[in-house]
């Protein structure tokens, strides 16, 4: 999973740098590095990762590496996610999925800092 959410990011990247440096509206195979006689410039997995693990964990993995990818901005993760909000607030009250930064300030309150 932790490969899946670096080729996101590898593959925003990619696409934030073809979008700039396009002309005009349509992003040319070239500025992505792809190309008649070129590969792709990274590499999606196939999903044998997942072979064999339940689907809810998986789920939950998902929408974890797409709240991370959005910085936890809940309403770009759920129309990414194709959800609606409420849907994944109640996921993320579910697993118990925090920001690591409301972790953070928990502990400190608990700790009385």
């Amino acid at each position: 999973l932790e490969e899946i959410e670096r080729l996101s990011h590898r593959a925003e990247n990619l696409l934030e740098r073809a979008y700039l440096l396009a002309e005009g509206e349509v992003i040319e195979a070239d500025l992505l590095g792809i190309g008649m006689n070129r590969t792709a410039a990274f590499r999606v997995p196939d999903g044998s990762a997942f072979v064999g693990k339940p689907v809810e964990e998986v789920e939950r993995a998902h929408i974890l590496a797409t709240l991370r990818h959005t910085n936890w901005h809940q309403k770009r993760a759920a129309e990414l996610l194709g959800i609606g909000v409420r849907t994944l607030r109640e996921k993320m009250k579910k697993w118990n999925l925090k920001a690591e930064k409301e972790v953070k300030a928990e502990k400190e309150v608990r700790a009385g800092v």
